[in-house]
């Protein structure tokens, strides 16, 4: 698989890797969940997406301590600029009950900081990394400035969204590839293309993951 020279396809390549993913923002909000997690913990796309993460899957470390909360230690791992290595975490199913899981982070900068995200890459404990030979770590890098806390708020869209385009958003957040959002819309690949690079023009974005963040932040989705 090879990798593309920006951030513009990491959800495609994700999307067709097969992996469970997803992704929330600098506010532990959840702004992607992909079939794989659905599939992975049984939760739909809209049982999750924009809640808190600590809240939508009760994270703890293995020996039962609560682990995600609302001070994420990822988050303030990622704010100081240190390496957040692989690791397990136990998390909370649909169907089954706590799950024990690997879980890979990607640091995805953002043009601008508040459009950073957080990737979680997620696998059964006893099964491969979920990211060998580190593939998708290409893709993360550090943050746009020393920290969070200077966010400025988000700008406001420039030009109004579309009822299509705002769809096109919506399956976006679920990790859909290009021929998927074609199928379910009716419409062709390429005027899904053309959605999409009408769309990062309007929010003044450069990657789906970016916009995909913009939305929730905005309420646009």
């Amino acid at each position: 698989m090879h990798a593309p020279d920006s951030h513009e396809d990491l959800l495609e390549l994700l999307s067709q890797s097969g992996k469970a993913v997803f992704a929330i923002d600098s506010s532990d909000r959840i702004v992607l969940w992909n079939i794989g997690a659905e599939r992975l913990l049984g939760y739909a796309a809209a049982d999750v997406l924009g809640r808190n993460c600590y809240g939508a899957l009760s994270g703890r470390d293995v020996y039962g301590n609560r682990y995600c909360f609302a001070e994420c230690p990822i988050l303030k791992m990622r704010d100081r600029g240190e390496t957040i290595q692989p690791f397990e975490i136990v998390l909370e199913s649909r169907n089954d009950g706590p799950r024990r899981l690997r879980c890979s982070i990607l640091s995805i900068p953002g043009q601008r900081p508040e459009l950073t995200t957080l990737v979680h890459i997620l696998s059964d404990s006893g099964s491969a990394h979920p990211d060998p030979g580190g593939f998708f770590a290409r893709f993360s890098g550090p943050l746009p400035q020393a920290s969070l806390a200077q966010i400025t708020p988000p700008r406001p869209a420039p030009a109004p969204l579309t009822k299509r385009e705002r769809e096109v958003l919506r399956l976006l957040s679920e990790g859909k590839k290009t021929e998927e959002m074609g199928e379910q819309l009716f419409i062709s690949d390429v005027t899904v293309r053309n959605h999409i690079q009408n769309i990062l023009r309007k929010l003044g974005v450069h990657s789906k993951l970016e916009a995909v963040v913009y939305a929730y932040q905005n309420q646009l989705i």
